[in-house]
């Protein structure tokens, strides 16, 4: 069984999602758990149309959030079967017909993470496996990746649903630190270059230009939930230096 895991808060990008998903080659062997966080009531259809799926309705939580309620749900309500493949997935994406079937072949093999290969709709390569320097805090796209996100991750389903997800990440950073959990436990990052996601434009902030949009649950750079990341999974010598790198968005929108 292939368990796609993702939430939406609107209805933006849902229906190309769900075409993407009933298109699926593997669509039988599929079952979407969706996190419904909307306020439009976009969801009240998806069983109707794009039966099995399952809704869980948790109104105004984020990603991080969602990844906890998924995970939850799936170890209490599911027997994992050996065989049995994740993909965490945002709903602002498409892919073509065997996309599913090739990413449960690739995390199959051995303690594999299979990260999407993600590119834009101008083909320029935006997201995958990320090489993270800690002394610089950077993290950038690399053919031998160290960390990454959960932008199209496939992952053994009885390794997910032991992962942890820390209450303290809402939305950002959370995905690098269940990766980092499982990459701590033995698991390879590996990105293959023919497992391909199109990206729409992200609706995250990543340059915000005041405080209301710096402290914003959205805001890549938000220092609050920078700074716990750091203390969650830096290594302790670069801790110092990082956490005072948090305060870098303080300074310049001041």
């Amino acid at each position: 069984m292939i368990y796609i895991l993702t939430a939406t808060h609107n209805s933006k990008y849902l229906k190309t999602f769900f075409d993407c998903v009933d298109n699926q080659s593997a669509r039988e062997e599929i079952i979407p758990i969706i996190v419904d966080a909307s306020e439009d009531g976009c969801c009240d259809n998806l069983w109707n149309d794009h039966a099995p799926v399952v809704i869980l309705r948790h109104k105004g939580v984020f990603w991080g959030t969602s990844l906890k309620i998924l995970r939850d749900y799936l170890k209490k309500y599911f027997v994992i079967e050996e065989e049995d493949t994740v993909c965490l997935i945002n709903v602002d994406r498409t892919f073509c017909r065997d996309y599913m079937k090739l990413g449960a072949i690739y995390a199959q093999i051995g303690k594999n993470l299979v990260i999407s290969h993600c590119i834009d709709k101008n083909n320029n390569h935006v997201s995958g496996g990320l090489y993270a320097d800690w002394k610089k805090f950077s993290f950038t796209l690399s053919e031998t990746p160290n960390i990454c996100g959960t932008n199209g991750l496939f992952i053994k389903a009885e390794d997910f649903v032991k992962c942890k997800i820390s209450t303290f990440l809402p939305h950002h950073f959370a995905d690098f630190q269940l990766v980092l959990s499982l990459v701590k436990g033995g698991s390879v990052i590996y990105e293959p270059l023919n497992l391909v996601l199109t990206m729409e434009e992200s609706e995250s902030i990543h340059n915000p230009k005041t405080w209301k949009e710096l402290f914003d649950i959205r805001c890549s750079c938000n220092p609050v939930y920078m700074a716990v990341f750091v203390l969650l999974c830096c290594p302790m010598r670069y801790k110092p230096i990082n956490l005072l790198r948090c305060l870098w968005w303080l300074v310049k929108i001041f």
